[in-house]
């Protein structure tokens, strides 16, 4: 069963995954697996 609204129609997604920001967590091996996954950007490298 896919989710079927304006914005999954505009970007082409059928199963759209939403999780909370994870900086206090993520390290960059994470970031960059979830970006190779197709992430959108909601996990910023830690400093």
């Amino acid at each position: 069963m896919s989710i079927d609204t304006a914005l999954t129609r505009l970007v082409g997604v059928e199963h759209p995954v939403v999780q909370t920001g994870m900086g206090w967590v993520a390290g960059p091996r994470l970031v960059a697996a979830t970006a190779r996954a197709g992430d959108s950007a909601s996990s910023p490298p830690r400093p």
